[in-house]
C-alpha cells in the first residue's frame, strides 16, 4: 500500500485464503477485520451533552465616578464526552504473579496467557472469531460531567480627572472527571477503563482551573498630550497530571496512570521502582500545579492636533514588561523520567498543558519574552 497509486495501479491482491493463526484458525475473508485490530465504537447509550447555567449578581454605584459589581456563576456540564477502553489487558488477573499479586496466567479466563484482554474469553468462545480479534477497543461515550463555579468582583472608575480604570478579581473552581475541559474532545490518547472512570480520585481540577485571577487596566492622562494604558494580569498556577509513566493498574496503557498515594515532587512513588507495588492507590487527577501567571503590558501614546481636521498619534507598546517566563502548566508530567526532566518546563509548539503524550494541551500558552513595537497614525 505504501507504493499504491490510486487510479494508476491495479487494486492490491486480496489476502491469501490460508488461516490466520493469530486469532481464529480459519481462512481469511477480505471483509474481516485483521486479527489484532484496534477497535472503536460509539456507545449505544450515547446522549447529547447539555449545560445547566445559573447566575446571580448585583451592582452598586458608590459615587458618580465609581461602580462595583458582584456576580456568581454556576455551570454544570452533563453527558459530556469521555473515551473508555472497553478491552484492556487484564494483567491483575493474567499477568506475572511476581508483579501482579494474585495473578495466574493459567487461569481459564486467560486464554492468551499474560496477553489476555478483557473480551478475549468471549471472542475465544466463538471458533470463527477467536481471541485477539481486537486489541484495545475504545468506546466513545458521554459519561463525563464538569462543573464550574466562579465569583467575579469588578470595580470601575469612569473617565474623570484624566483617569479611568477597571479592576477585577475572580475566585473560581473548574472540575471534571479525568481533569479535562470536557467541552472539548477528550481523545483516544486518554481513554480510561470502565472500572476506573468514576473513582473518587478521577474527579478533580481541570487543566484550565485557576483559583485566583486579578486584572487591572486603566487609561492615565499625562501632561503635554501623553497617555499611558497599562494592563496588569496575575493568576494562580494551573494544574497538571502527576503521571507514573508505567502501567500502574495493569490495563496495558500508561498515558493516564498516576503515581502512588504518598508521593511528593521530590519523592514520587513510581510502581516497580524501589519496591513500590503496582495496583496501588493513585494520587488524585491533576494534583500538581505549574507556575503562577504574572504579566504587565503597557501602551504609551502621544497625540497632537494641527488643525481641526488633522491630527497625528504616536504609539509605543510594550508586552511582558517584567520579561517573565510564564510556563503555565507546560511541565513534564512523567515522574519515571527522573528529576532531570520531570517537573521541568517544556516548550514544544503549542504546549499549554504538560506532556502531549498524556493528551494534555489546554491552558494559557507560554508567553513570549519582552517585546515592543512603535507605530503612528495620521488623521485628516
Amino acid at each position: 500500500m505504501a507504493t499504491f497509486r490510486f487510479g494508476v495501479d491495479p487494486l492490491p491482491a486480496a489476502p491469501s485464503a490460508g488461516p490466520d493463526t493469530r486469532c481464529a484458525a480459519r481462512p481469511i475473508i477480505p471483509t474481516d477485520l485483521a486479527c489484532g485490530a484496534f477497535g472503536r465504537i460509539n456507545d449505544p447509550r450515547i446522549r447529547d451533552p447539555y449545560v445547566q447555567q445559573t447566575s446571580i449578581g448585583a451592582a452598586w454605584q458608590i459615587n458618580p465616578d465609581y461602580a462595583f459589581s458582584l456576580d456568581f456563576y454556576h455551570v454544570l456540564g452533563i453527558a459530556e464526552s469521555r473515551v473508555q477502553n472497553i478491552n484492556p489487558l487484564i494483567l491483575p488477573v493474567c499477568g506475572s504473579p511476581t508483579i501482579w499479586p494474585g495473578a495466574n496466567p493459567a487461569d481459564p479466563r486467560c486464554v492468551r496467557g499474560g496477553s489476555t484482554r478483557f473480551l478475549d474469553p468471549v471472542f475465544a468462545a466463538v471458533p470463527s472469531v477467536g481471541a485477539n480479534r481486537l486489541t484495545q477497543t475504545n468506546m466513545i461515550g458521554t459519561t463525563n460531567r464538569s462543573q464550574f463555579n466562579g465569583l467575579n468582583f469588578v470595580l470601575k472608575k469612569r473617565y474623570s480627572q484624566k483617569f479611568t480604570m477597571q479592576a477585577s478579581y475572580v475566585l473560581s473552581w473548574s472540575r471534571s472527571f479525568g481533569g479535562r475541559p470536557t467541552a472539548s474532545y477528550s481523545g483516544n490518547g486518554i481513554a480510561i477503563t470502565q472500572s476506573r472512570q468514576f473513582l473518587p480520585g478521577e474527579f478533580g481540577p481541570t487543566l484550565v482551573d485557576e483559583r485566583h485571577r486579578f486584572v487591572f487596566s486603566g487609561v492615565i492622562g499625562l501632561p503635554w498630550g501623553f497617555e499611558a494604558s497599562p494592563i496588569f494580569q496575575a493568576s494562580s498556577a494551573r494544574p497538571f497530571m502527576f503521571r507514573s509513566g508505567v502501567d500502574t493498574d495493569g490495563d496495558g496503557r500508561t498515558t493516564v496512570d498516576r503515581v502512588c498515594a504518598g508521593s511528593t515532587i521530590l519523592s514520587p512513588r513510581v510502581p516497580g521502582v524501589g519496591g513500590v507495588p503496582f495496583l496501588c492507590e493513585q494520587v488524585p487527577v491533576n494534583s500538581l500545579r505549574g507556575d503562577a501567571f504574572v504579566q504587565l503590558d503597557t501602551r504609551f501614546g502621544w497625540s497632537r492636533s494641527f488643525t481641526e481636521r488633522m491630527k497625528i498619534r504616536l504609539y509605543y507598546e510594550v508586552y511582558n514588561l517584567f520579561n517573565t517566563n510564564n510556563f503555565g502548566n507546560c511541565f513534564e508530567t512523567n515522574a519515571n523520567l527522573g528529576p532531570a526532566r520531570f517537573n521541568q518546563p517544556v516548550g514544544y509548539f503549542g504546549c499549554a498543558g504538560g506532556d502531549r503524550t498524556a493528551g494534555q494541551g489546554f491552558g494559557k500558552p507560554i508567553t513570549e519574552s519582552l517585546r515592543s513595537q512603535f507605530g503612528f497614525r495620521f488623521e485628516f
